[in-house]
Parts: structure tokens; sequence; C-alpha cells
């Protein structure tokens, strides 16, 4: 990984890697400049903890409130996360 949060394209695909371990208003900011410039037919956020999650970790309720609005305002197509393994 070249760093906490980075993107890059692929064909008609932008990915974004998050650290939702730390999404603070630093990230925020980069995340939502990057959304918003976008030009990629598809784009996708991916994060180590889920936004909401039936697993035993459960919902990441501090991702509902930051995340969860972004992906939506920036029509973004798909999140991946892990963590509930």
């Amino acid at each position: 990984m070249p760093a906490k949060y980075y993107h890059y394209v692929k064909g008609n695909v932008q990915f974004f890697a998050i650290d939702s371990s730390k999404f603070d208003a630093t990230q925020q900011s980069w995340l939502k400049n990057a959304l918003s410039t976008s030009q990629a037919k598809w784009k996708i956020v991916y994060g180590h903890h889920p936004v909401f999650s039936y697993g035993l970790h459960g919902n990441t309720s501090s991702l509902i409130t930051t995340l969860k609005p972004m992906l939506e305002e920036h029509k973004v197509d798909f999140y991946l996360s892990g963590h509930d393994h």
C-alpha cells in the first residue's frame, strides 16, 4: 500500500482505499475531494471496517455518520469491507 489512503484507476473504475480505523476530518476531506473530481464510470471505495454488518462486530456507527452520507452524495457504486470475517 502506498499510503494510509489513496486512489487509483483501472479501466473505467476508480478505486479509493481508506483507513477506516481512523477516518478523521483530514481523510474525509481528501475522500470528498477525490470523489467529487472523479471522472470514472464506476467508483469503488474500500476499507477494513463495514458501515453495516450482521457479523459479530456489527455496524460501525462512526462510519454511518461520516462515510455513508459521502458515499451516497457522490454516487459511489460499491463499498467493500472486511473485519467481520
